[in-house]
């Protein structure tokens, strides 16, 4: 089974035990009726071959995710890691899908020493309303590439190599702020001063306008640290117009033969067209605040960071691509 990567391995311990299978969710997509040995084989195919997961029995799977949900509070981290299952059927021109916790695992570590102070195993039928939450988001993203697998026709273009893009970009709350990181592997395993040279280049290319800029760079420790802004990430139209503009900062640390990857997100900003009977402004909402980091619910919220972690998502292929080829093109953004 293929494994994600994994934060702090050394300090996760202990193992997962079985729980009592209790569905948890369902998701269903639709297909064209008498199809069905068509969509049972794709459906198998994408979760063996590109998913890359085991199927212990017909028509079900099983993953982790590891980890699902991190949340931060100065020198104290949570983390919480799952492992699944899911169980699936097509008839009558109707694809359901029905997804488990099967474990859930807890650990808690003290930061600045590297430890884990305790690691339990929790009870899935429990009530935890952040983990679900999240893993209801990251389970129905699962569906939706299956759904765009089955569907596709010669002009299909897989999202990022036909997987999640979540899959292997990890992320931690800290202080009212998301930071999502990746840990990029050099395919010619290069040492950290190409691969410092190869990143100034790339944010010299990529952070040169007024609102996107190289905040510094630290040849000692082959680090650098930039500032930018996703621009009309996502629009709300109703009652008025809203357009979400999201800054970040985004440093690297070099390493021989890797690159760490980190963005910190802060707020969105919100530039309001007023009406009438709505006035016009400038505001924030911090990311923080909302599902799945959060309590506060909100659709465009939840719609504005499907939209912005697929754009971070294709931030790090342009930067592997950078690593790989010693191209600073920025070909799948265009807001720098």
């Amino acid at each position: 089974m293929k494994r994600l990567f994994v934060l702090f391995a050394a300090l996760i311990v202990g193992s997962f035990v079985f729980a009592q299978e209790k569905p948890t969710i369902t998701h269903t997509f639709s297909y064209k009726k008498g199809q069905e040995a068509i969509v049972l084989d794709k459906i198998n195919t994408y979760i063996t071959e590109i998913l890359a997961l085991e199927m212990p029995d017909a028509q079900s799977f099983v993953g982790e995710i590891n980890p699902l949900y991190c949340n931060r509070e100065g020198n104290h981290k949570d983390s919480y890691s799952v492992r699944y299952k899911a169980k699936y059927a097509v008839n009558a021109g109707k694809a359901s899908f029905d997804f488990w916790l099967t474990d859930i695992e807890h650990t808690a570590i003290i930061c600045d020493r590297s430890q884990a102070i305790e690691t339990k195993i929790m009870d899935p039928s429990g009530n935890y309303p952040k983990v679900l939450d999240r893993f209801e988001y990251i389970s129905d993203d699962i569906v939706d590439h299956i759904r765009d697998y089955v569907k596709k026709d010669e002009k299909y273009k897989p999202r990022i190599g036909g997987l999640p893009y979540w899959w292997d970009m990890q992320y931690i709350v800290e202080n009212g702020s998301v930071t999502y990181y990746k840990v990029l592997s050099s395919s010619k395993n290069l040492p950290r001063e190409e691969l410092y040279k190869i990143f100034e280049n790339y944010f010299t290319y990529a952070y040169r306008s007024g609102k996107s800029v190289i905040e510094n760079k630290n040849p000692e420790d082959f680090s650098i640290i930039a500032k930018g802004i996703y621009g009309d990430v996502h629009q709300y139209n109703g009652m008025c117009v809203e357009d979400y503009d999201i800054s970040h900062v985004v440093s690297v640390q070099c390493r021989d033969g890797r690159v760490r990857v980190s963005f910190n997100i802060g707020d969105y900003d919100i530039r309001r067209t007023g009406n009438k009977y709505v006035s016009s402004g400038k505001f924030t909402r911090n990311i923080a605040a909302y599902e799945p980091f959060g309590s506060e619910r909100d659709e465009e919220m939840e719609e504005c960071l499907e939209k912005l972690e697929a754009r971070l998502l294709a931030q790090f292929v342009e930067m592997q691509k950078a690593m790989d080829e010693g191209n600073t093109a920025v070909d799948t953004l265009d807001d720098w």
